[in-house]
C-alpha cells in the first residue's frame, strides 16, 4: 500500500473509533441521567427528586429517607416508555389496557408506578381511536420518563 492509502485508512479508523466512543458515551449518559445506579427507576433518583420537591431534606445517608406511603389501589395497567416524539416525555399505556384506563382515569388521579414512584396524572395523549394512549405526571419533568419494561401503574 502506498503512503496515501495508509493515511486514508488510518483517518477512517480514527473516525470510526471516535463514532463508536461517542455512541457509547451518549448511551451511558442517557442511562445514568434517567435511571438509578442499578439501572432501574423507582427507589433512587426519582424518589429522591420527589421527596425533595415535597420539602424533605436529604440526610447524610439517602437510604434513611422516609418511604413514600403506599395506598390501596384498585386499578392496575401495563405501561411503557413513550416512543417517537414522546420519548422521555410520556408514559404509554398498553393497548389492551387503554379502554380500562380511559374509563377510570382523569387529571389529578393519584397513582404509583411500580409501587415506588408517585404519579399524579396531569395530561393525556389520545390515540387515533380516541383512547387515552399516554399520560404525564405532575411530579416528573420532561426527560425523566424512563421506566423498565413490564412496568405497572396502580391507581
Amino acid at each position: 500500500m502506498d503512503k496515501t492509502k495508509k493515511m486514508v485508512a488510518f483517518g477512517v479508523g480514527i473516525v470510526a473509533i471516535g463514532g463508536i466512543a461517542w455512541y457509547m458515551m451518549k448511551k451511558e449518559k442517557a442511562a445514568g441521567k434517567y435511571a438509578g445506579q442499578d439501572g432501574m427507576i423507582g427507589g433512587s433518583d426519582l424518589e429522591l427528586d420527589y421527596l425533595m420537591k415535597q420539602g424533605v431534606q436529604q440526610q447524610n445517608n439517602p437510604s434513611q429517607l422516609p418511604p413514600i406511603n403506599s395506598q390501596n389501589y384498585n386499578m392496575d395497567i401495563g405501561i411503557f416508555n413513550g416512543k417517537g416524539m414522546g420519548e422521555y416525555k410520556w408514559f404509554g399505556v398498553k393497548s389492551s389496557d387503554r379502554k380500562k384506563f380511559g374509563a377510570s382515569s382523569q387529571i389529578g388521579t393519584q397513582a404509583m408506578i411500580n409501587g415506588t414512584m408517585p404519579c399524579t396524572l396531569s395530561n393525556f395523549w389520545m390515540d387515533a381511536n380516541g383512547k387515552k394512549g399516554a399520560f404525564q405526571c405532575e411530579e416528573l419533568e420532561d426527560g425523566m420518563y424512563d421506566i423498565p419494561g413490564g412496568s405497572r401503574l396502580e391507581y
